[in-house]
């Protein structure tokens, strides 16, 4: 998968001493950036499809809890 550098959008991370250590030394065994070596990593693991999944939970779950604070809401008025 090709990505537009147009469409992309740099972020700042923090890491550990021991994680820096392991992405540099991946890094520089592959001749590439840090930061392309770990987001093929993050992109062939599929961290972001299971990421995608778990905000739908979240989502659903919330907005479950919505729906269930207005109804408890509600019958506490009719009491």
């Amino acid at each position: 998968m090709q990505i537009d550098e147009k469409q992309t959008i740099h972020l700042k991370i923090t890491l550990t001493a021991e994680e820096y250590e392991i992405l540099k030394n991946l890094s520089d065994l592959e001749g590439k950036p840090m930061a392309t070596v770990l987001m093929k990593f993050i992109r062939e693991a599929g961290v972001f499809k299971t990421l995608r999944k778990c905000l739908k939970a979240v989502e659903a779950i919330q907005n479950f809890k919505n729906i269930f604070r207005k109804n408890v809401s509600r019958m506490a008025d009719d009491i």
